[in-house]
């Protein structure tokens, strides 16, 4: 990944160049201002006027008051307007502005690159796992160990498993923010209708399993021609081989080795895994590729998503609940884990204030709030473990929330892999598993085989 974030970097430089300069910059992008027409703020003179400082934290502040920060994050208008609202309190606090704009997660990595290579940095971007490790290696994120540091910010109440991942010669450069296994929400009303065992009590006695799925999922799919019984597409990208990391993880395959060195998925348990997955979608149990059937819409009896779902389901009219991934044949297989966390990027402009915008929005009280403790588990032990966080409406249930994320969470889990050929790789695996989705194989045997041929040159470059 480091490889191809450097010929990134060096093919925005060359169309920089050519242009004598000139970057068009993409639209809705926030316009840096030169740092000679930052306002600043004066230092007291006098004992008395220090005194009026009530803390130091204040003083720092004020001296960055009237400065924007410019923050990407990927979402929706209203995941949007949800964190202009928290940042409102935080203008008014310190006076440093937050502006906010929405990217697609598939072109951040780009867009953030082109940005530093233009002499335009975001100020504060939110990335996922997999993109971290291109720019901490490549040197292409700034120092944030200021917030590591700061006592009054409780640093240490973050998962330090998951922080270290994002320290580098014991200097920090990511916050991450929240970190959880995917959960599978189920209809309990299409559940009731089918005549069915709700599934939470299955998890909870241990039987929740891929063929528990299944046989449920076949008696929901014959309740009408409109309904399947499960679906873990991704919306941005249904041929994410990511969808399958639990299913495969879980019936003793993995696409990669653990740290993505060499493509492992040709086994015999791989085959049987993906030939699985393939025949509920033949058989219509699961939506083809190209659907854009959502649970929302009241069609699907299961969906693998991620807690964050939940907010998008305040208006529909069905029951529902969560419950953790299903088991298969290997009992000890871990759970695929993501992270998301706040960097700024090399060059930014406003580099303090940034550091200030995300202390306060990863802060316990702001990680306590309604939308973030509802949208993401917070990476938080204080929250995480707190009634506060079990108590959501019912919806999901405090017992359903112990059993798919806090007791996975404090079980065996793994990252989502990556890699210095990351991009390189995922768009390999995608190309294929399009290919065989639309039967170019002769059967599952031939894809995986074809697929390790075509990725191992790759990831050992």
């Amino acid at each position: 990944m480091k490889k191809v974030l450097a010929t990134l970097l060096t093919m925005v430089m060359m169309l920089t160049l050519s242009s004598c300069g000139q970057t068009s910059a993409p639209t809705k992008e926030p316009t840096k201002e030169p740092t000679t027409k930052e306002p600043t703020t004066k230092e007291p003179t006098t004992k008395e006027s220090t005194a009026k400082e009530s803390t130091a934290q204040e003083s720092s502040d004020s001296k960055l008051s009237g400065q924007t920060v410019s923050m990407v994050i990927w979402g929706n208008d209203s995941r949007k307007a949800s964190y202009d609202k928290l940042f409102a309190a935080f203008t008014e606090k310190t006076g440093i502005k937050v502006e906010i704009t929405l990217v697609p997660l598939e072109e951040i990595v780009t867009k953030t690159s082109a940005q530093i290579v233009a002499g335009q940095s975001y100020d504060m971007v939110w990335m996922s796992e997999a993109m971290l490790p291109q720019f901490i290696t490549t040197g292409n994120l700034e120092d944030i160990s200021d917030i590591m540091n700061d006592k009054d910010y409780d640093f240490s109440d973050l998962s330090q498993s998951v922080c270290a991942n994002y320290i580098m010669d014991g200097k920090l450069y990511a916050v991450p923010f929240t970190s959880s296994p995917r959960v599978w929400f189920y209809n309990k009303d299409l559940i009731a209708q089918a005549g069915l065992e709700d599934p939470y009590e299955l998890a909870a006695k241990g039987e929740w399993t891929y063929e528990k799925l299944i046989e449920m999922s076949k008696k929901i799919s014959a309740l009408n021609d409109s309904t399947y019984g499960f679906s873990i597409w991704n919306y941005q990208s249904p041929n994410d081989w990511n969808i399958l990391l639990d299913w495969t993880w879980s019936n003793g395959a993995s696409f990669f080795n653990e740290n993505m060195s060499a493509c492992t998925i040709n086994t015999p348990e791989g085959i049987a895994a993906l030939d699985m997955y393939k025949q509920c979608i033949e058989s219509g149990l699961t939506p083809t590729p190209d659907s854009s059937v959502d649970f929302a819409s009241g069609q699907l009896g299961f969906t693998r998503n991620t807690i964050s779902l939940k907010g998008t389901l305040g208006d529909v009219n069905f029951n529902w609940d969560i419950i953790p991934n299903p088991s298969g044949s290997d009992k000890n297989a871990p759970v695929a884990v993501g992270v998301a966390a706040y960097v700024v990027p090399k060059g930014a402009l406003h580099k303090e204030a940034a550091m200030e915008a995300i202390k306060y929005i990863t802060s316990k009280e702001m990680m306590s709030s309604d939308f973030l403790i509802s949208s993401f588990s917070p990476l938080r032990a204080s929250i995480l473990n707190s009634e506060r966080y079990l108590d959501q409406g019912g919806r999901p249930s405090s017992e359903a929330l112990k059993l798919a994320i806090l007791k996975p969470m404090s079980g065996s889990t793994r990252l989502y892999p990556t890699c210095d050929f990351y991009d390189e790789a995922d768009l390999k695996t995608k190309e294929i598993l399009s290919a065989w989705y639309a039967g170019a194989y002769a059967d599952t045997a031939a894809m995986v085989a074809d697929m390790e041929a075509q990725l191992n040159p790759i990831l050992n470059q």
